[in-house]
């Protein structure tokens, strides 16, 4: 039944891929001037369905309603006109633009003779930046700014629209806790102005910090919808795996083996000075530290994608050469990257050439591709970390 409070309400949404079914059977609805968080573990369906509310994807079946009406999102342009506007996980920012310009582009102010008025969109976009206390300047490029400040411009971009349903999807995952508290605010203030959002999550304090109310997905499914002062955290995560949990946080045992790592006097004369550590069998070693105090450009210099002055790297107490990922990689080395879409991944290629990229040396013989341990070695992958994938030749991007 229709609530009129709701400014958007989905009845019956399902999305089908070859050998994949997305989304069944999704129901639920957002009130105006609501933070709603959407939960669920990796394969869900979570960002199967906010990109059929942004018109990326069609949906096969269900209704959606906005405001009252119910609506057909064929395009992205038409989540725009329609007042949705949402943040992808993975940043859609053009690194050779300005500030201003990726926050207004599509959109610039015209003079009166329909020329872009550089001054107005400059102007426009360093008191949006104000607002919102993002210290940057409008005509920075985003290629030389870090990744958390690229996430803080997504969302001016989207803010700017005069959206009226915003969707953030993981919008806290490379930001700081300072910055995750001046995200807070700004989703705070457009709470105040009536804006609805839609945010994605994987972390719980931040839930139970934000939200008016939560939607859990599984499997694809919608499984509840609950206000959050009538949820506990245990009951949340046992409706996102989909049994009781017997203990949160099982008691830790650490057991750590001999020096597996060591890194000695890195340094790239620049930003990073002299950085020492050890990694033993068995260890996860964390690095925290502020965006740009030099953690993931450590991490870079140890792979060796990003060039060292000084530094030696040991596997098993044994000095190795890591000057290129290749040698890295050859000496049991991989590398996670923070930007996994510029960095980490070929988009073009499909599931299986990415994972065999690094593999090459596995699957030649005589100097050819030998299919049959092409094909063992993509399944081996695909069903080990789970990848929710229609088959091993479907398409990253």
């Amino acid at each position: 039944m229709e609530n009129k409070r709701d400014i958007l309400r989905l009845d019956g949404i399902c999305k089908s891929f070859p050998g994949v079914k997305a989304l069944q059977d999704v129901s639920f609805s957002i009130q105006k001037g609501e933070i709603h968080c959407l939960i669920g573990g990796n394969g869900a369906g979570k960002s199967t369905l906010m990109k059929i509310l942004a018109g990326a994807y069609k949906k096969d079946a269900g209704h959606i309603w906005m405001n009252g009406k119910e609506v057909e999102i064929e395009s992205p342009k038409a989540a725009e006109n329609l007042g949705i506007s949402i943040i992808y996980q993975e940043l859609n920012l053009i690194p050779g633009l300005t500030v201003a310009e990726n926050i207004f582009i599509g959109r610039h102010p015209l003079t009166r003779m329909g020329c872009v008025d550089w001054k107005e969109m400059e102007n426009c976009a360093e008191r949006l930046l104000k607002e919102f206390h993002i210290d940057l300047g409008a005509r920075t490029l985003v290629g030389e700014i870090s990744i958390a400040q690229q996430q803080m411009v997504e969302i001016v971009k989207a803010v700017s629209k005069d959206a009226q349903l915003v969707i953030m999807d993981e919008p806290t995952s490379s930001l700081t806790k300072k910055e995750i508290d001046v995200l807070f605010e700004i989703i705070r203030k457009l709470k105040e102005k009536g804006v609805s959002i839609i945010f994605i999550s994987h972390r719980l304090d931040e839930i139970f910090e934000i939200s008016d109310r939560v939607t859990v997905m599984r499997d694809g499914m919608w499984i509840a919808t609950k206000d959050i002062k009538d949820i506990t955290r245990s009951e949340l995560v046992s409706m996102i795996i989909g049994r009781k949990m017997s203990q949160q946080f099982p008691e830790k045992i650490t057991q750590t083996g001999t020096e597996l790592l060591r890194v000695e006097n890195l340094s790239d004369g620049k930003k990073i000075q002299d950085i020492s550590f050890t990694l033993h069998r068995g260890e996860v070693l964390g690095f925290a530290g502020l965006v740009g105090a030099g953690r993931t450009e450590t991490m870079h210099m140890v792979f060796g994608s990003m060039k060292r002055k000084t530094g030696k790297v040991y596997l098993h107490q044994k000095e190795i050469d890591t000057h290129s990922p290749k040698s890295s990689i050859g000496n049991g080395i991989g590398l996670l990257t923070e930007d996994r879409k510029k960095e980490g991944l070929v988009l073009p290629l499909t599931v299986r050439e990415n994972i065999e990229m690094v593999a090459s040396g596995k699957i030649l013989q005589n100097g050819l591709i030998n299919r049959k341990k092409e094909n063992e070695i993509s399944k081996k992958y695909i069903d080990a970390l789970n990848i929710i994938t229609p088959s091993a030749e479907q398409k990253v991007v």
